[in-house]
């Protein structure tokens, strides 16, 4: 008898310390600072998951059967199932809400807890994003502020199994801290300069194929010479990739780290004036890129259309790039351009 009470209590301290549940506004940031290491101060024991007849409309594609599967340590209190997905590109917390055999109670269960997050911050919101290929929308999380809005990578979507109905799922990303997107109230200008930038963003929907001149070399794909440029720049090629192309304009090669970063602010503020309101800029954490994405995909997606880039040659020794995205290749979602 001694022996089976130990055992009990040993099993019930092992698996309460194993996933721990959490209030939704005490695992909110917990989550956010753990999606920063990729999830692996609550990644748990690999562990299968079936995913026969199971059918998923999703904001990112990615392939279940391909992904392996672990337990997270921790959770949401409400909410039964969660776990972390990984397929060496993407590590996701996903949570599922539940199993409904009608579309209305399952959007019922979506709707609260997405309340339940936005209890948590007065300025928290989510937009309503359609996927071209998908019948259910996905939510993003944002947060408006003084100068714009946050954008966190964490989505609200709806899977559909054949046997299980509806699941409303909620999927935090690795890195899913916000993004701070700054945003101007004036109109764009109507420059020449101005025009040619917005016709470099219809260009960009069909990867510049109608800008392409000759191949100048393979790189692993192809570089070529652009038939067009923009004004003060000093030359533009298109750059192929896997997922997408991007037309490069080049300018003021050789200039020091301090006054590439003055020419780099001096570009930001007249494409701020360029673009106007429909446009949003915010800084890569990673590269210092300063990103420009229409105010639609900023807001949803999160997809850049155009970048200020600083390059570095060697020791003290920079360039400028103005980078635009083409569209995806692979996933051509609705709005989507890189």
């Amino acid at each position: 008898m001694r022996k089976i009470k130990l055992f009990c209590c040993l099993a019930f301290i092992a698996c309460s310390s194993f996933a721990q549940n959490l209030p939704m506004c005490d695992f909110f940031p917990k989550i956010i600072e753990s999606s920063k290491i990729k999830f692996k101060d609550i990644k748990g024991n690999k562990i299968s998951v079936d995913t026969t007849g199971y059918y998923r409309e999703t904001f990112e594609t990615y392939d279940l059967k391909s992904t392996n599967s672990y337990s997270s340590s921790i959770g949401i209190i409400g909410i039964d199932r969660s776990l972390l997905y990984d397929n060496d590109y993407d590590q996701i917390w996903e949570a599922d809400l539940g199993k409904f055999m009608d579309r209305d109670s399952a959007y019922a269960r979506l709707n609260s807890v997405m309340e339940e997050i936005k209890s948590c911050n007065k300025n928290f919101d989510f937009v309503e994003h359609k996927i071209t290929r998908s019948y259910f929308p996905v939510y993003t999380l944002v947060e408006y502020t003084s100068y714009g809005y946050n954008a966190y990578h964490i989505y609200f979507e709806m899977a559909l199994n054949e046997t299980d109905g509806y699941r409303p799922v909620l999927r935090i990303y690795n890195d899913a801290a916000p993004i701070a997107f700054h945003m101007t109230l004036q109109e764009s200008t109507d420059s020449p300069f101005t025009k040619q930038l917005f016709s470099l963003f219809n260009e960009s929907e069909t990867n510049f194929d109608n800008i392409k001149g000759d191949k100048t070399k393979e790189s692993p794909y192809g570089i070529f010479k652009s038939t067009t440029c923009l004004t003060g720049t000093d030359y533009c090629e298109i750059n192929e990739g896997m997922f997408n192309d991007k037309f490069i304009a080049h300018v003021n090669g050789h200039i020091s780290e301090a006054q590439a970063d003055a020419f780099i602010d001096t570009l930001k503020m007249g494409f701020i004036f360029c673009l106007g309101k429909n446009y949003a800029w915010s800084v890569d954490a990673k590269t210092g890129d300063i990103l420009f994405s229409e105010l639609k995909n900023a807001l949803t997606n999160h997809k850049a259309s155009l970048a200020l880039r600083k390059d570095k040659a060697k020791e003290n020794d920079y360039s400028i790039s103005i980078v635009f995205f083409g569209r995806n290749k692979i996933y051509k979602e609705e709005g989507s351009r890189n």
